[in-house]
Order: C-alpha cells, then sequence, then structure tokens
C-alpha cells in the first residue's frame, strides 16, 4: 500500500470519527454510566444468600453487559486508525475470555468460595478512557483546540506529529454538519446493510452455543466421567480459549474475516458432533467411553479454539467498523 492510500484511509477515518462526532461522547457516558449497574450486579450475585438477590444480579449484569457490549467495540472503531481495527477491534473478546479464565482460576484455587466479589476494574481506565483520539474529534467540535491537542498527544505518544491527524479532524469537523441519526435514515441501505450484517452476526455468534458450552464447563466433564478433576479441565479451556483468542486478533487482518468464520463454523459442528457421539456412547456403550475418557476434553479444547478464531472476536471487530 502506497503513501497515498495511507492517507486516504487516515482521511476516511477521521471523517468516520466526525459523522458519529456527537456519539465519542454518547459512547463516553453509556460505557462510565454502566459501573454502578455492574458494580451492584457484583455486590448481589457475590453476597446473594437467595435466588431473589443472584437473580436481581444477574438480571444487573446483563443491562451492564449489554450496553457495554454495544459501546465498546464501536468506541474501539472510533479511536482507531484503519491499520489498528482489526487488532484493537478483537480486543474486546480477549478481554472477556480472559474474565472467564480468571473465573475457572479462582474456583480452581478457592473451591469453598469466599472471592466471589470482585471490584469492577472499569474504573482503573476512567482517565485513559477520557482522553482518547475520538474525544478529540469532539473537543474539536467544543472548539477546544488545545484539549484536542492533549488528547491525540496522550493517545499516540509524545514523539508522534499529531499537527497533520488535527487538522485534518478540523477540516472534516468544517466540512460536514453532525446530526443524529433519526429512525427514517436507518432505512438507508448504507445505514440499514451493516446493521443487518452486524446482527446475523451476532445471532450466528450466540447461535453456536458457546454461552452452554462455557457455562457449563464443569458439569460437562463432570458428566462425562473423566479421571482428571472437572476445575481443571475447565482451566485447561479456558487458557486454550486466551490464547486462540490472541491468535486470531493476529491473523484476522491477514487471513480475512470470512475465511476465519468459515473455517470457524465448520470445525465448531465438528467438535459438538463428537462431544453429542461420546454422550451417546456413554450412554449405550459405557466401556467404549469410559476407554475414550479424554474426548469431551479435547473436543472442547479445538471448539474453544475455533470459536475463538472466527465467530468469537470477529462480530464484535466488525461491529466497531461497520456502525456508524
Amino acid at each position: 500500500m502506497d503513501d497515498e492510500q495511507h492517507r486516504s484511509l487516515d482521511r476516511t477515518n477521521e471523517e468516520d470519527f466526525v459523522s458519529s462526532g456527537s456519539s465519542v461522547s454518547r459512547t463516553q457516558t453509556e460505557i462510565e454510566a454502566m459501573l454502578v449497574p455492574q458494580l451492584l450486579a457484583a455486590a448481589s450475585v457475590g453476597f446473594g444468600n437467595n435466588v431473589l438477590m443472584i437473580t436481581v444480579g444477574r438480571l444487573l449484569c446483563g443491562v451492564g453487559g449489554g450496553v457495554t457490549s454495544v459501546a465498546a467495540p464501536v468506541y474501539i472503531g472510533e479511536i482507531a486508525t484503519p491499520s489498528q481495527r482489526g487488532l484493537l477491534g478483537s480486543s474486546f473478546q480477549l478481554m472477556l475470555v480472559t474474565g472467564m479464565l480468571l473465573g475457572y482460576l479462582l474456583v480452581h484455587l478457592y473451591p469453598g468460595g469466599g472471592c466471589q466479589f470482585f471490584l469492577d476494574l472499569s474504573f482503573n481506565l476512567y482517565d485513559s478512557h477520557d482522553s482518547c483520539s475520538g474525544k478529540s474529534v469532539y473537543l474539536v467540535l467544543r472548539s477546544d483546540e488545545n484539549g484536542a491537542k492533549r488528547a491525540l498527544k496522550w493517545l499516540r505518544g509524545k514523539d508522534y506529529c499529531i499537527t497533520t491527524e488535527l487538522e485534518e479532524i478540523q477540516n472534516s469537523v468544517a466540512k460536514q454538519n453532525i446530526g443524529s441519526l433519526t429512525f427514517r435514515e436507518l432505512s438507508k441501505p448504507s445505514i440499514l446493510k451493516p446493521f443487518t450484517i452486524c446482527v446475523f452476526l451476532m445471532f450466528f455468534s450466540q447461535f453456536t452455543g458457546t454461552n452452554a458450552i462455557v457455562f457449563n464447563l464443569n458439569v460437562i466433564f463432570e458428566a462425562s466421567g473423566g479421571k482428571m478433576d472437572s476445575n481443571t479441565q475447565s482451566c485447561i479451556v479456558g487458557v486454550v480459549q486466551v490464547a486462540a483468542t490472541i491468535i486470531s486478533s493476529i491473523l484476522s487482518d491477514r487471513a480475512g474475516r470470512k475465511t476465519l468464520l468459515i473455517l470457524s463454523a465448520f470445525a465448531m459442528v465438528i467438535c459438538l458432533i463428537v462431544l453429542g457421539v461420546f454422550f451417546y456412547l456413554q450412554k449405550n456403550d459405557p466401556a467404549l467411553a469410559t476407554s475414550i475418557g479424554w474426548l469431551p476434553l479435547v473436543s472442547l479444547m479445538i471448539y474453544v479454539t475455533f470459536f475463538s478464531i472466527g465467530f468469537g472476536p470477529i462480530p464484535w471487530a466488525i461491529m466497531g467498523e461497520l456502525l456508524p
């Protein structure tokens, strides 16, 4: 790619920032507003001693996670340069699976409980979250050039020349009329098409059954009757999932999103069929099932590997890139 193409991509990126300029502040506010519900959810689930408290905690967790799951990838897409979007877009899924792994490890290390409640780490990210490139667009809109310079300098580094980027932001702000997206505009192909792609990708991501698998790993391993401790097996699967997500963040821009999605779907189908056959054999031929007791662990390791290189991180990355 030559210098002119790079400059064109950078201009497109800044125009994307501006076209969603008013949303920069909104996505920040949405993420920050979810801190309190997430903390209440953690406290309710961690200290809950009845079904009602745990249910309320899970409900709050779902609301907070749902809003953050939309706002965070879009925000990442707003602050990232075109060359960084694939890598940074996958970081959301990486944080999710890292959190799952920590949960598996804590259950393994403290099986008796006592580590259920942890403060939301989002507080530690507040200051950095307020000083990003997307924020610079918002500050230019507010005619705060010095603030925009500080935001860009913080994000790009002291040695990065921000003059060109700041000028492009200012020119884009001057050229474009920033307005709110209306329901009528949602029917436009430029909005409807990326929206539909994102919805279907997220739908099929959930339809892979990943939540049923990762939330019930211990139950699955205990039911399989393997010799290894179920908590240990869950930790192994969690480590594989994190490693595969890291690999995916590197491959997504090189191998192509479509290729990884197709490969991911095909491999997961095979793994789930194998797992189903194992439990069928366990019921109808226990001796044979016992002799291949390692099969559930291997099939689930492969399953989470291919989920983590395809339908895990890619929908989040694409959502951040396509949504206006």
